[in-house]
Protein backbone atom coordinates (compact mmCIF):
# COMPACT_ATOMS: atom_id res chain seq x y z
CA UNK A 1 0.00 0.00 0.00
CA UNK A 2 1.42 3.49 -0.71
CA UNK A 3 2.13 6.06 1.62
CA UNK A 4 0.10 9.18 1.66
CA UNK A 5 1.77 12.53 1.16
CA UNK A 6 1.44 15.55 3.51
CA UNK A 7 2.68 18.27 3.93
CA UNK A 8 4.79 19.82 7.12
CA UNK A 9 2.58 22.31 7.82
CA UNK A 10 -0.76 19.73 7.83
CA UNK A 11 1.52 17.42 9.81
CA UNK A 12 2.25 20.08 12.39
CA UNK A 13 -1.53 21.17 12.58
CA UNK A 14 -2.88 17.84 13.00
CA UNK A 15 -0.13 16.62 15.47
CA UNK A 16 -1.14 19.66 17.66
CA UNK A 17 -5.22 19.04 17.12
CA UNK A 18 -4.30 15.42 18.04
CA UNK A 19 -2.30 16.41 21.36
CA UNK A 20 -5.19 19.20 22.41
CA UNK A 21 -7.75 15.96 21.99
CA UNK A 22 -5.45 13.70 24.43
CA UNK A 23 -3.58 11.62 22.23
CA UNK A 24 -0.13 10.14 23.64
CA UNK A 25 2.62 11.10 21.56
CA UNK A 26 3.56 8.01 21.11
CA UNK A 27 -0.25 7.16 19.78
CA UNK A 28 -0.02 9.91 17.42
CA UNK A 29 3.66 8.84 15.87
CA UNK A 30 2.68 5.10 15.50
CA UNK A 31 -0.32 6.60 13.46
CA UNK A 32 1.43 9.08 11.70
CA UNK A 33 4.08 6.64 10.59
CA UNK A 34 1.32 3.66 9.75
CA UNK A 35 -0.01 6.34 7.37
CA UNK A 36 2.52 8.20 6.30
CA UNK A 37 5.80 6.31 6.28
CA UNK A 38 9.23 7.77 7.48
CA UNK A 39 9.72 7.21 10.58
CA UNK A 40 12.63 9.88 10.97
CA UNK A 41 10.24 13.02 9.91
CA UNK A 42 7.41 11.85 11.69
CA UNK A 43 9.79 11.26 15.07
CA UNK A 44 11.23 14.19 14.38
CA UNK A 45 7.83 16.37 13.94
CA UNK A 46 6.52 14.60 17.29
CA UNK A 47 8.65 15.39 19.43
CA UNK A 48 8.53 19.44 18.84
CA UNK A 49 5.71 19.49 20.45
CA UNK A 50 5.13 19.57 24.58
CA UNK A 51 2.18 17.27 26.18
CA UNK A 52 -0.63 18.87 26.71
CA UNK A 53 0.15 18.46 30.25
CA UNK A 54 3.46 19.89 29.94
CA UNK A 55 2.16 22.67 28.01
CA UNK A 56 -0.66 23.86 30.78
CA UNK A 57 2.33 23.30 33.50
CA UNK A 58 5.14 25.61 32.07
CA UNK A 59 2.88 27.66 30.23
CA UNK A 60 3.55 31.03 32.93
CA UNK A 61 7.12 30.47 32.14
CA UNK A 62 7.23 30.53 28.52
CA UNK A 63 4.61 33.82 28.94
CA UNK A 64 7.14 35.13 31.03
CA UNK A 65 9.85 34.11 28.74
CA UNK A 66 8.40 35.21 25.79
CA UNK A 67 7.48 39.12 27.02
CA UNK A 68 10.86 39.11 28.39
CA UNK A 69 11.87 38.58 24.63
CA UNK A 70 9.70 41.29 23.55
CA UNK A 71 10.09 43.98 26.04
CA UNK A 72 13.76 43.66 25.41
CA UNK A 73 13.37 43.69 21.34
CA UNK A 74 11.30 46.91 22.12
CA UNK A 75 13.60 48.42 24.23
CA UNK A 76 16.63 48.25 21.86
CA UNK A 77 14.41 49.63 19.08
CA UNK A 78 13.76 52.34 21.32
CA UNK A 79 17.62 52.73 22.08
CA UNK A 80 18.73 52.57 18.24
CA UNK A 81 15.97 55.06 17.23
CA UNK A 82 16.96 57.50 19.99
CA UNK A 83 20.36 57.26 18.54
CA UNK A 84 19.98 57.69 14.98
CA UNK A 85 22.60 60.52 14.55
CA UNK A 86 25.08 58.14 15.22
CA UNK A 87 24.31 55.69 12.58
CA UNK A 88 23.79 56.08 8.73
CA UNK A 89 22.31 53.32 6.30
CA UNK A 90 23.63 50.25 6.37
CA UNK A 91 24.54 50.07 10.09
CA UNK A 92 21.26 51.49 10.97
CA UNK A 93 19.31 49.05 9.03
CA UNK A 94 21.71 46.35 10.50
CA UNK A 95 21.18 47.87 14.51
CA UNK A 96 17.08 47.16 13.78
CA UNK A 97 17.52 43.73 12.69
CA UNK A 98 18.96 42.50 16.14
CA UNK A 99 15.66 43.96 17.80
CA UNK A 100 13.63 41.87 14.92
CA UNK A 101 15.35 38.89 16.18
CA UNK A 102 14.17 39.25 19.98
CA UNK A 103 10.71 39.41 18.70
CA UNK A 104 11.55 36.65 16.01
CA UNK A 105 12.50 34.50 18.96
CA UNK A 106 9.64 35.52 21.01
CA UNK A 107 6.78 34.25 18.31
CA UNK A 108 8.40 30.94 17.97
CA UNK A 109 8.61 30.61 21.66
CA UNK A 110 5.44 31.13 21.95
CA UNK A 111 4.31 28.32 19.53
CA UNK A 112 6.21 25.91 22.34
CA UNK A 113 8.33 24.03 19.71
CA UNK A 114 11.73 22.20 21.20
CA UNK A 115 13.82 23.14 18.75
CA UNK A 116 13.99 27.16 20.05
CA UNK A 117 14.56 26.94 23.41
CA UNK A 118 18.54 25.24 23.23
CA UNK A 119 19.38 27.44 19.80
CA UNK A 120 17.84 30.55 22.03
CA UNK A 121 20.47 29.69 25.09
CA UNK A 122 23.01 29.38 23.01
CA UNK A 123 22.79 32.38 20.95
CA UNK A 124 22.01 34.63 23.83
CA UNK A 125 24.77 33.56 25.43
CA UNK A 126 27.12 33.55 22.13
CA UNK A 127 25.53 37.52 22.10
CA UNK A 128 26.34 37.90 25.54
CA UNK A 129 29.70 37.01 25.17
CA UNK A 130 30.59 38.91 21.77
CA UNK A 131 29.13 42.05 23.57
CA UNK A 132 31.84 41.69 25.76
CA UNK A 133 34.33 42.96 24.10
CA UNK A 134 32.81 46.64 24.08
CA UNK A 135 31.13 46.88 26.93
CA UNK A 136 31.70 49.52 30.03
CA UNK A 137 30.53 48.11 33.27
CA UNK A 138 27.71 50.32 34.39
CA UNK A 139 24.03 49.77 35.60
CA UNK A 140 22.94 49.00 32.29
CA UNK A 141 25.76 46.49 31.89
CA UNK A 142 24.39 44.87 35.06
CA UNK A 143 20.66 44.81 34.07
CA UNK A 144 22.07 43.17 30.93
CA UNK A 145 23.66 40.18 32.79
CA UNK A 146 20.55 39.81 34.98
CA UNK A 147 18.28 39.29 31.70
CA UNK A 148 20.87 36.90 29.75
CA UNK A 149 21.37 34.55 32.63
CA UNK A 150 17.02 34.65 33.13
CA UNK A 151 16.81 33.94 29.41
CA UNK A 152 19.46 31.54 29.01
CA UNK A 153 18.28 29.77 32.35
CA UNK A 154 14.54 29.76 31.53
CA UNK A 155 15.14 28.70 27.98
CA UNK A 156 17.46 25.82 29.07
CA UNK A 157 14.69 24.78 31.76
CA UNK A 158 11.74 24.80 29.62
CA UNK A 159 13.72 22.83 27.05
CA UNK A 160 14.49 20.24 29.30
CA UNK A 161 11.27 20.30 31.44
CA UNK A 162 9.20 20.58 28.15
CA UNK A 163 11.25 17.93 25.95
CA UNK A 164 13.13 15.57 27.62
CA UNK A 165 13.73 13.41 24.76
CA UNK A 166 14.83 16.18 22.21
CA UNK A 167 18.08 17.27 21.88
CA UNK A 168 20.31 19.88 20.09
CA UNK A 169 19.77 17.34 17.08
CA UNK A 170 16.23 16.27 17.38
CA UNK A 171 14.85 13.64 19.43
CA UNK A 172 16.82 11.20 21.00
CA UNK A 173 17.05 7.45 20.96
CA UNK A 174 17.15 4.82 23.47
CA UNK A 175 19.36 1.94 23.49
CA UNK A 176 18.31 0.39 20.69
CA UNK A 177 18.14 3.04 18.45
CA UNK A 178 14.40 3.68 18.43
CA UNK A 179 13.15 7.32 18.89
CA UNK A 180 11.86 8.52 22.29
CA UNK A 181 9.06 10.50 21.48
Amino acid sequence: MAKQEISKNELLELIDEQLKSGKSKKEIFRALTSQYGDQDRMAKLVALFPTEEDRKKYEILNSVLVYILLGLGLMKIVLVLSSTEQFTGLSYLFLLLLPALNILFAMEVKKMRASIYRILAVLTAMGFLRSLQHVQPDAYFLIDVFFVIVIIGLSLFLASKMFPNYGFTGPKKDAKGKYLV
